[in-house]
């Protein structure tokens, strides 16, 4: 267990993560499918099946860094 907030950790960690959420910091390297949504929020499909959703706030930002990354 680290003793950090998420936003500590997403100062430290900010090349190859990304904050999705409030509550949510992804590795970029595991993101399979980026899928907009129709209210402008984002989910991320993960390569283990998992899937995390990305606010409307953070969804342009989110797509930039995977972009960059393809």
């Amino acid at each position: 267990m680290v003793d950090y907030t998420l936003t500590e950790l997403e100062g430290r960690l900010a090349s190859a993560f990304a904050r999705a959420s409030r509550a949510d910091l992804v590795s970029l390297a595991h993101v399979e499918k980026f899928v907009p949504e129709s209210d402008g929020s984002a989910r991320l499909i993960l390569r283990d099946g998992g899937e995390v959703r990305v606010s409307r706030r953070r969804t342009s930002e989110i797509r930039r860094r995977l972009e960059q990354l393809a």
